[in-house]
């Protein structure tokens, strides 16, 4: 092999390999006479030779080593993962082996891409009237029907939906979707949230109609609520041992709190609902995903769908200042309650647990931005066009603005009696009624 050296330096390795060959070396001369009889010039002969090709081995490596088209041996450094210059490995993604049922894991995400928006499947039960809407904001809905049913075009989306918008003349800060293709956003809404926060609500919205959230869920209603035909037992009766609790404790219209009675009433009613709460809080879950899904393919990042999501609550939190749970009433309080309030006072004491907490929720979105982020379609028209033309309804300071009025929100103020703070309760949801007296009601 031919060696691309300057003759001057093969000449520098011969000179110090070749006299090599001069060394005297000692091999004992027995045990060779036994084994190859020869004489004495023979022996010397096979020495040469030896040492001749060991200083050919010796100089081919050498030439070799100096090659300069010989690549480069990397060398490795068992220090850099500690160095701040060495990017580190993103770690894999793991989901927490004590997640509640209702809450996604990575595995579960995935599945919700494939399809992403399933074949429309109705409410079972008879279609009801259409929501009155609110006339001052036509321009709004218009615009808002329009650009959903267009984004429902996109291929990702596929085989979409045809939704009918109404805005519901209602304060509260709240929308939800039905068994129809229907999406009712409340007059609040509007009026407190900025863009961000909006389309995060509508895609969520829009998430429980293109999962048939309700429609999957009438089995298990019927099965935990019963129904006019059939009724069930244990619903039944945990609701009339509320009613004459309440009944009891209610004299002249003034309510007082016994708080161990009551809170092993409400605990008995969460045991018999539980069914239904897990699965309305994993159709939640699910609708957060998919709506996260549904924003990323009209250009919303998954961190900008987290930040509306928070920001969404916050809203939601302010426009609710005040109300407290039933829990956090203390023994023994005495409460003035309208007789126009008492249904509405029984629902509130005696609740149903449909919704993840906020913090669970928040948790699994950002757990789950790997995934969201497979759906992302970066700066499409839609997202553009959106920012332009909700500007003039949607106020981006709407959260300074709603302050503590009751009025506002809805809410409704219990005066309290003999020097006990006032409650202040939400008002009460007419679709939460409506499934409690085992109607089926539009999922929010």
């Amino acid at each position: 092999m031919a060696f691309p050296l300057h003759d001057h330096l093969v000449q520098s390795l011969l000179t110090a390999v070749l006299p090599l060959s001069s060394l005297r070396m000692r091999f004992p001369a027995a045990p060779f006479r036994e084994f190859i009889p020869m004489g004495r010039d023979e022996m010397k002969k096979i020495k040469t030779m030896v040492l001749l090709l060991g200083a050919l081995l010796l100089q081919a490596a050498l030439l070799t080593a100096c090659d300069p088209r010989r690549p480069a041996v990397k060398k490795t450094d068992p220090d850099a993962a500690n160095r701040e210059d060495t990017p580190a490995a993103a770690p894999p993604v793991t989901d927490p082996s004590n997640l509640p049922p209702y809450i996604l894991t990575h595995a579960d995400a995935e599945k919700l891409r494939s399809p992403l928006v399933l074949a429309f499947v109705p409410d079972p039960l008879p279609k009801t009237p259409d929501v009155p809407s609110y006339q001052g904001l036509e321009a709004f809905r218009g615009f808002v029907q329009e650009f959903l049913n267009r984004a429902m075009l996109l291929p990702a989306l596929a085989p979409g939906r045809r939704l009918s918008v109404f805005v519901e003349d209602d304060p509260t800060i709240n929308a939800f979707a039905d068994g129809y293709q229907r999406i009712v956003v409340q007059r609040g809404a509007v009026e407190g949230m900025d863009q961000a926060s909006m389309l995060e609500l509508l895609c969520h919205e829009t998430a429980h109609s293109t999962r048939n959230h309700v429609a999957a869920q009438v089995p298990i209603a019927d099965q935990v609520f019963g129904t006019k035909a059939a009724p069930s037992a244990a619903y039944e009766s945990v609701m009339n041992e509320a009613n004459a609790y309440l009944n009891q404790q209610t004299v002249n219209g003034v309510y007082t709190h016994a708080k161990a009675s009551y809170a092993a009433i409400q605990q008995r009613l969460l045991a018999v609902v539980a069914p239904y709460n897990t699965a309305n809080k994993r159709s939640e879950s699910e609708a957060d995903i998919v709506g996260a899904f549904t924003c990323a393919q009209m250009g919303v990042s998954p961190a900008a769908y987290l930040s509306a999501f928070k920001r969404g609550s916050e809203i939601i939190a302010a426009s609710m200042a005040g109300v407290k749970s039933p829990e956090s009433i203390a023994d023994g309080t005495k409460l003035q309650v309208p007789p126009g309030e008492m249904e509405n006072f029984f629902y509130y004491l005696f609740y149903l647990d449909t919704h993840p907490t906020h913090e669970e929720r928040i948790e699994q979105i950002s757990r789950l931005t790997d995934v969201i982020q497979k759906e992302f379609k970066p700066s499409p028209p839609l997202i553009a066009e959106w920012k332009q033309n909700t500007g003039s309804f949607l106020d981006s300071s709407a959260i300074a603005l709603i302050g503590d009025e009751a009025a506002l929100t809805g809410r409704i103020v219990l005066q309290g009696l003999d020097g006990a703070p006032a409650v202040i309760m939400p008002p009460l949801d007419p679709r939460e009624k409506a499934l409690r007296s085992r109607i089926r009601t539009p999922q929010n």
